[in-house]
């Protein structure tokens, strides 16, 4: 008898205390999100590839997933393993890979230095109101493609390549700092665009 109600009393106390661990993994989850977004930004500015990025985001659902997958069902029995894989990318995934991409920017080198980066390709992009299409360019450094937008009045046909601001990350991967159009040809030896 005594184990039966020590057993009931366990139970009751885990029914109670589980809106509030489903409010803190909520509140989580929810956080992770919003710092996958601010990851996103941080990414768009810093030499990484796709594929490692990736990688560094998947990762931590591959090995949580399994380590947590009694734990979860005690919340929700419901949960199945392709739903528990998700939630764990996205919240632990979210939070390692920001984490990681905002030390190497944070606590990158103060030293900077210019690298040219020739031009692999350009276009423009259709403002939502679409009263100007924002130009921009497709730069390659370290085996890295990067796209680098500029003001509606640049004219990025008039520029053979970009010189790079770059400070060296805490992890290794370059930042850019600042990028600007420049054009080798003789004609236009001193003609830059501005500083983005």
């Amino acid at each position: 008898m005594y184990y039966y109600c020590l057993m009931r009393a366990k139970s009751t106390k885990t029914v109670r205390r589980s809106p509030r661990l489903n409010l803190l993994f909520a509140i989580i989850t929810f956080t992770a999100m919003l710092l996958t977004v601010w990851e996103m930004t941080i990414y768009q500015k810093t030499f990484i590839s796709f594929g490692l990025a990736f990688g560094i985001w998947i990762l931590p659902g591959i090995i949580t997933t399994p380590l947590l997958n009694k734990f979860v069902l005690t919340l929700s029995p419901a949960a199945s393993l392709p739903t528990q894989f998700a939630y764990n990318t996205v919240t632990w995934g979210g939070l390692v890979l920001f984490f990681f991409m905002w030390s190497n920017k944070t606590f990158a080198d103060a030293k900077e230095y210019k690298v040219d980066a020739s031009i692999v390709s350009r276009g423009h992009m259709t403002d939502r109101n679409r009263s100007c299409k924002r130009p921009y360019v497709v730069i390659k450094y370290n085996e890295v493609e990067k796209r680098l937008v500029y003001s509606c009045t640049t004219n990025e046909k008039a520029y053979s390549y970009v010189e790079l601001a770059v400070a060296r990350g805490l992890f290794g991967f370059d930042v850019l700092i600042r990028y600007t159009l420049v054009d080798p040809d003789p004609v236009f030896l001193n003609k830059k665009s501005p500083a983005f």
